[in-house]
């Protein structure tokens, strides 16, 4: 976060541009080298409770036609909980050369990798006993993350832009531990689960903006294209015994749980256009068109064991599977400022997830996932106003957002170990309406040479989401699992000349885990996430070129938790952190 300028949200039609996905796209912007410096360095040191240290350092500027900018990134800790111990290095570089007035090349990489131990997942009666423990020490995750780009931006006229980018990845996920159920003991002398991927990817997109007028009125089109290629190695199978991070198989010529090549192309082209409908008006049709083909080719192992769990036999059956499917998505946007400072917008799209067979070869005894899982399709839709004075800002709307067989959790039992399970399947077809609203404004300001400035926020969502099924009464009408009825988030901001400081609560409602909207379960895995509060302080004093940062997050020490994982780094409740402190020293040279 100490390496991000800003983060755009984008709905509507605009959103197509940037794929299929529900409720808009979300995109973090990097920050860039000084344009007015030709060398400027950031150096930021953190030290926090539980172990916690972090220091980020920058570098960035520009000299003549090249502009730079790179970090890097150390964090560790030893976690809140139990064995959740991690170390986390990241590091990042960009560089922009100015090829003339109008285009510009640049080239960037990110590299992260990290190690976490893990903790696992807990009962409803040892969370609520010590949310600190942990019952399992052998449970690791790694990731190694390798990430470059190369763009290339400029004007061919005064009227039309491009952009072209290429980009690829080459990375690798191993998650390593014992998957059982929480109120299941982990035999330190048992193997261990073994699951890892190794990501291959590349791709490339451009657009190309041009600027007309058609019966005097100014207008935008964009038209873009993007092609892309996956290869994902999947593996998993049983590991050593011990509690250390050692990510090997025991038998890697004969996996215990499965091996596959997942394939995955994916092209698309997109269109948008800005219509100036009037000096105060716009509409912003968009188009998606796409085409997408997943294949899998590799085998999964069955097992069958008897009443001790010795194994009797082990099936090893292949598999090669093949998916192509193309479609169009179509959005509209509409935009009316009623006045200088208040702004009426709307906006339509149709959305559209698609299911990689990387989703179904998964082999976990808290989680099955319906071999014949389908895409989903659906569509979300938005109305609001914002607008606002020096004084105050808002952004206040109400939104639809429909499924049609969606994705979701529902819990199950065994027949033959009467073992409760989450499947995950196409539950039924759902809707979401709600309204959302973001409120801000200074109730006290002064007027003296040290002014003092204090403000209040409020941002809050509220949302009813159900499912329609008529002919399954277990489900028609629930919840939508993870779908919290309201969400408030407030505080208060204070600035004092060079001294600010901070306050936030946070209110999230009840939610559920799965469609038929348990309560509780034996292992944990479904049940209520209860609702919860948080508050979060945060001040900050800026001197000249120093700034020093500090607060308690949580300060009330609340005991909650967000998640009942399935797999990974559960499964069961996971605990978010309870109280804990942190303080930033910060140079710029």
């Amino acid at each position: 976060m100490e390496a991000i300028e800003r983060i755009e949200f984008v709905r509507g039609a605009a959103s197509l541009q940037y794929g299929t996905q529900f409720g808009g796209m979300m995109n973090f912007k990097l920050k860039q080298g000084s344009e007015n410096k030709p060398f400027e360095f950031t150096t930021r040191q953190t030290a926090g409770s539980y172990g916690l240290y972090n220091s980020f350092n920058s570098i960035g500027g520009s000299k003549g036609k090249i502009n730079y900018y790179a970090f890097h990134q150390y964090k560790r800790g030893d976690g809140w909980r139990e064995n959740s111990g991690f170390e986390v290095q990241t590091a990042h570089a960009r560089l922009a050369l100015a090829l003339s007035e109008n285009w510009t090349i640049s080239g960037e990489y990110t590299h992260m990798s990290y190690l976490a131990q893990q903790p696992g997942g807990l009962t409803d009666e040892v969370f609520d006993e010590n949310a600190r423990q942990s019952l399992r020490d052998r449970n690791w995750f790694k990731v190694n993350w390798n990430l470059a780009a190369v763009k290339l931006k400029g004007e061919i006229s005064n009227k039309t832009a491009v952009d072209l980018r290429v980009f690829g990845l080459m990375a690798e996920r191993q998650a390593l531990g014992f998957l059982g159920l929480p109120n299941r003991g982990d035999d330190p002398d048992s193997p261990r689960d073994l699951i890892r991927g190794k990501f291959e990817n590349i791709g490339a997109e451009g657009r190309l903006l041009h600027r007309f007028t058609l019966a005097g009125k100014r207008n935008i089109a964009l038209i873009g294209f993007r092609a892309y290629r996956g290869n994902t190695d999947s593996k998993q199978g049983r590991a050593n015994a011990n509690d250390r991070p050692e990510f090997y198989y025991q038998n890697i010529d004969a996996l215990e749980g499965s091996d596959y090549q997942f394939d995955n192309m994916n092209y698309a082209i997109f269109l948008e256009d800005v219509f100036y409908i009037s000096d105060r008006m716009t509409i912003t049709p968009g188009l998606r068109m796409e085409f997408i083909d997943t294949r899998a080719d590799g085998y999964y192992t069955s097992t069958v064991t008897d009443q001790v769990g010795n194994v009797i036999e082990r099936i090893e059956t292949p598999e090669e599977r093949a998916r192509s499917r193309n479609f169009a998505l179509a959005g509209i946007g509409w935009s009316f400022k009623m006045t200088e400072t208040v702004e009426v917008y709307a906006n339509y799209s149709q959305n559209y997830r698609a299911i990689n067979f990387s989703d179904i070869r998964i082999q976990n005894p808290s989680l099955r996932i319906d071999p014949n899982i389908r895409d989903e399709r659906g569509f979300n839709s938005d109305l609001g106003f914002r607008g606002g004075t020096k004084r105050f800002h808002y952004d206040l709307s109400g939104y639809y957002l429909r499924y049609q067989n969606r994705i979701g959790a529902i819990q199950r039992r065994d027949p033959e170990t009467f073992q409760f399970y989450r499947l995950r399947t196409n539950i039924a077809d759902s809707y979401a309406i709600g309204a959302e609203g973001y409120l801000e404004g200074v109730i006290y300001s002064s007027e003296d040479k040290e002014k003092c400035t204090i403000s209040a926020f409020a941002n809050a969502s509220f949302t009813e989401a159900r499912y329609t099924a008529p002919n399954d009464n277990a489900v028609d009408g629930n919840r939508v699992e993870l779908t919290p009825q309201y969400t408030v988030r407030s505080g208060l901001r204070g600035k004092f000349s060079d001294f600010s400081v901070t306050l936030q609560i946070s209110r999230v409602a009840e939610q559920f885990t799965d469609a038929t909207n348990a309560v509780s379960t034996p292992s944990s895995i479904n049940g209520v996430i209860p609702a919860y509060t948080v508050a979060d302080f945060s001040a900050a004093y800026q001197w000249k070129r120093y700034r020093l940062e500090f607060g308690v997050n949580n300060f009330t020490d609340e005991r909650y938790f967000t998640r009942r994982a399935v797999g990974y780094p559960g499964p069961g409740i996971i605990p978010s952190d309870g109280i804990g402190g942190y303080i930033t020293v910060e140079a710029r040279f």
